[in-house]
């Protein structure tokens, strides 16, 4: 690839942000690559939306939208670059910085967990590309319990996973910065009023011909039906015999 190695860290860390959490990822609706904004520029921003509500099974409190939130990753290219990165204004405090989820990611061993500070994760990208979670939210162990055949099932716990994701959050970060992140974003983009209504206008269209083949498929169901109903019973006498039942058993599929 022609990319920098720094460029293709970031490509690889956008589009593991998009991975479904289904797939123990974050599930990102928006990631966006070294954005520009006032004091931090993130080498990768992603945004997860979605409600934050808690209810109560039993004496179990489950909290949905425990992962809404922001994720920054930072790409690392060497651990010297690492070691500088402590004395940036951003890391003073951590109100000051982006991010309610925070990587670091780098080739393999240029960071060690040991290394990080506190509540920051680490990805480690192979050389063939694949990102290993050594660290962070989602590092979850597995619970290991016995089916009914008496194996080993491995499995994550859903408790598990939400304390995991509270642990390792940010609660205290620069929402302010955050949302004119965001508005740089879209700024960028010409017409960003147009985009939407083709957008919609696309949706729209969507639905109206995915009704239609509905409709269709209802009527072909019909149809056979009643053709089923008009023909007589299926015979194998000969001559014109067989082209009835052909007849019939097509109607049938």
């Amino acid at each position: 690839m022609s990319y920098s190695l720094h460029r293709q860290l970031c490509e690889i860390g956008a589009k593991f942000l998009k991975r479904s959490a289904s797939k123990n990822g974050h599930g990102c609706h928006f990631t966006i690559i070294e954005a520009s904004v006032y004091g931090e520029n993130p080498d990768v921003f992603g945004v997860r939306h979605g409600i934050i509500s808690k209810r109560k099974i039993g004496d179990t409190v489950f909290v949905c939208g425990h992962d809404v939130g922001t994720v920054v990753l930072e790409a690392k290219t060497s651990r010297a670059d690492f070691l500088r990165d402590k004395d940036k204004k951003h890391k003073a405090s951590d109100d000051l910085g982006l991010g309610r989820w925070r990587y670091y990611i780098c080739p393999e061993n240029i960071i060690k967990v040991e290394d990080l500070p506190p509540k920051y994760g680490l990805l480690w990208v192979t050389k063939g590309g694949q990102v290993r979670i050594m660290a962070g939210a989602l590092l979850v162990e597995k619970r290991v319990v016995k089916d009914a055949m008496g194996h080993d099932r491995k499995f994550k716990s859903m408790v598990d996973v939400q304390e995991s994701f509270a642990a390792w959050s940010f609660d205290d970060r620069n929402y302010q910065n955050e949302m004119n992140l965001m508005t740089m974003a879209l700024a960028r983009l010409d017409g960003v009023e147009n985009i939407l209504y083709l957008q919609r206008e696309k949706t729209a269209t969507e639905n109206k011909l995915t009704n239609q083949v509905f409709d269709l498929e209802k009527q072909l169901r019909e149809a056979k039906s009643q053709l089923i109903d008009i023909l007589p019973p299926p015979t194998h006498s000969l001559g014109g015999g067989f082209l009835l039942l052909d007849a019939y058993a097509q109607a049938q599929e």
